[in-house]
C-alpha cells in the first residue's frame, strides 16, 4: 500500500480507496484475532495429542494465511495504484482469492479443532467468490468497499454467533 499510496498525484479517490483497503485489513485484523487465540490455546490445553494439532493448524495453517495476505497485499496494491479503473483478473484473482483462502483457512482450523464447521466464515468465503463474479468490470475502489463491507458483516456475526457456539458446559450448579 505505501507504494501506491506514495503515488505523485494522490487525490480523493486514491486516499478513499486507501482507507477502505486498511478498513479491509483491519477486517481482516478482526478475523484473526477476535477469538483465534484464545480458541487454539483451549483447544491446545484441551488435546491428549497436542502435535496432532500443533502441525496442521499453526503450521500448514498459518503458511496458507501467509499465502493470503500476501495476495490480498497484492491486490490492494493494484487497487490503491489504480482505483477507477476495474481489477485486471489476475490482480481480482489475487485480491479476492486471498481473502477467500484467508477464510477458508479458519474454517480448516475450526474443522480440525472442533470438528464443527465455520459456517459465517464459510459463508463469507462463498459470498465473496460472488462477489469476485460480480465486480470484473467496476472500479477496483467499489471491489475494495465491497471486500471491506464483507468482512465488517462477518465481524458483526461473528460477535454475535461464536460466543454462543464456544461456549462449554460448564459444570451442574445446585
Amino acid at each position: 500500500m505505501s507504494t501506491a499510496a506514495g503515488a505523485e498525484h494522490l487525490d480523493w479517490l486514491h486516499l478513499v480507496t486507501l482507507l477502505l483497503a486498511f478498513t479491509m485489513l483491519c477486517g481482516l485484523w478482526w478475523v484473526y484475532f477476535a477469538f483465534g487465540p484464545a480458541t487454539v490455546q483451549a483447544a491446545l490445553e484441551e488435546s491428549e495429542n497436542r502435535i496432532e494439532l500443533i502441525r496442521p493448524v499453526l503450521s500448514y495453517g498459518h503458511l496458507s494465511l501467509i499465502a493470503g495476505i500476501v495476495a490480498i497485499a497484492a491486490g490492494i496494491g493494484q487497487a490503491v495504484a489504480n482505483p477507477a479503473e476495474p481489477l485486471p483478473l489476475d490482480t481480482a484473482i489475487l485480491l479476492f482469492g486471498g481473502t477467500m483462502l484467508y477464510l477458508v483457512t479458519f474454517a480448516f482450523t475450526r474443522w480440525r479443532l472442533f470438528q464443527t464447521l465455520a459456517v459465517p466464515r464459510l459463508s463469507a468465503a462463498t459470498g465473496i467468490l460472488v462477489l469476485f463474479l460480480l465486480t470484473t468490470q467496476v472500479a477496483a475502489v467499489y471491489s475494495v468497499t465491497l471486500l471491506a463491507v464483507a468482512l465488517i458483516i462477518l465481524n458483526m456475526v461473528e460477535s454475535v454467533v461464536l460466543p454462543r457456539t464456544l461456549r462449554r458446559p460448564g459444570p451442574a450448579q445446585s
